[in-house]
Order: C-alpha cells, then structure tokens, then sequence
C-alpha cells in the first residue's frame, strides 16, 4: 500500500491511502482524528473569510462623505474671511468688495476654500488686512495639483517635516516652511 501527502490549504495534513483502484481517506494523522481536525477548522474558516471587498462605488461615496466631514469641522473650527471681510479690512477701500480677495487669489498670494458658492479665506493669511508673504512662496511650492482643500488641510496638519508643528502656526519660519512644503511634490521612496 503506497502512502501519499496531498497538499491542502489546511492546517493539517490529509492522508490518502491508494488500495488498488480504491482511495480511502485515512482519518487519523499523528494519532489524531482528522475529521474534529476538519470540522473545527471549517468552523474557524467560516469566522475569518473577509467579507468581499467593497464596491469602487462605495468606497468612492465614503471617501466623499468622510471628505465633507472634514470640510465641515474645518468651516466650523477655523477663522475664515469672505471676500467682504477682506475688503473691509483692505487700507484702501476698491469700488467692488470681491476685488482685492478676488485679485490676490488669482495672483496666488492667497487661496479660498469654497463653502456652496462663495469663497472662504483662512484668516491666517493676512495680517493688517494684507497678505502675507510667505504665503505666496509656499503656495508657489506646493504642488500644483493640490485643490484649495488639501491646501488648507495642510496648512492646519501637523507636518513631520517640521518636527510636528502646524504650518499656519509656524509661518515665521520662512525657509523650514517652504522646505516642508517642497517635500510634497518629491516622489514617495520606500
């Protein structure tokens, strides 16, 4: 009688013993009964198969309802301007309340987040009702590709680059600022 290992995606191993033309599945393994074997790793086998993965669809809407959440606590938790704040701040007051804010945007001194249709402007930004300098440089550096968004999230993020402190609140460190801000177009190595 030969003896033969069939390899299964088990714990233990299944033996087969050919008789002839006849197989026959052996039930003991090392003194032990391979069917308690089975039908408790069956049982196991049950409880940690993964649940399928969810749909591109799905993830997609909790990508966007997590989105909207941050959006929210960041509208609800931070100093923001609008563009008639800024112009009531402005030393000289332009015909058109849009236009300084508007202007300083399209400039890149400055960027808005918008909340429905109208933009909002971190008060960070601005001392004595002007920009500040230093944002322009950083938001030259930045990637392009960043939205208004993702920019005012890092502003507010802790960043390793600057040994855990916030951007916004670390705006008086020019050249570490505009260091940490290099480091997100640089390729991911690792």
């Amino acid at each position: 009688m030969a003896v033969s290992k069939k390899k299964n995606p088990v714990p233990s191993e299944s033996i087969f013993v050919s008789q002839g033309s006849k197989r026959h599945h052996d039930r003991t393994l090392h003194g032990r009964d391979v069917r308690v074997g089975m039908e408790s790793f069956a049982g196991r086998r049950q409880d940690t198969i993964p649940t399928p993965l969810p749909k591109k669809a799905d993830v997609y809407l909790r990508i966007e309802r997590k989105n909207a959440e941050l959006r929210a606590t960041y509208l609800r938790t931070n100093e923001l301007y609008t563009a008639e704040d800024i112009w009531e701040q402005a030393a000289k007051k332009p015909t058109n309340p849009s236009e300084p804010s508007a202007k300083w945007k399209r400039e890149g001194r400055v960027f808005g987040v918008l909340d429905g249709e109208k933009y909002l402007f971190p008060a960070f930004q601005f001392a004595d009702g002007q920009p500040l300098p230093i944002i322009k440089k950083i938001l030259k550096v930045l990637p392009e590709d960043m939205s208004p968004w993702q920019t005012a999230f890092w502003f507010e993020a802790e960043n390793g680059w600057l040994g855990g402190e916030i951007p916004q609140e670390y705006l008086e460190n020019e050249s570490e600022l505009i260091y940490a801000a290099e480091q997100l177009a640089k390729p991911v190595i690792g």
